[in-house]
């Protein structure tokens, strides 16, 4: 059976040093899991109050697992159809979960640096 990066999910060879992402960005990934206050931590306290595992809410909603797996991990940023499958599957406020989803893009935190440096 082959490994995978569990980030990346690239095929990891044996004997060969994987370097997917930083450490600094590998500790941010895990530290969003326990955050409710972001899109990837509100996905994946979702699911485990459900106690559903990631293969149970891909046959549910049509998503890959692998998907699902990088949205809890704040690796991928999904579209807003994606947002509204998730927040009806969960039944969570599907508003509340887009604005999640901007406040993590990179162009939210540089428009949020920008109005710091005009004050």
């Amino acid at each position: 059976m082959q490994k995978t990066c569990r980030f990346c999910y690239n095929v990891l060879t044996l004997g060969k040093v994987h370097y997917c992402i930083d450490d600094k960005i590998l500790e941010e990934k895990e530290n969003l899991k326990g955050d409710v206050n972001n899109f990837a931590g509100i996905l994946f306290k979702a699911r485990k109050d459900r106690k559903l595992t990631l293969n149970q809410v891909s046959e549910q909603i049509g998503i890959s697992m692998q998907y699902i797996s990088q949205l809890e991990n704040g690796i991928q940023i999904a579209p807003y159809r994606t947002i509204e499958k998730l927040a009806t599957f969960y039944n969570l406020d599907k508003k509340k979960l887009a604005e999640l989803k901007l406040k993590s893009t990179n162009e939210y935190r540089e428009y949020e640096n920008y109005l710091k440096g005009l004050a």
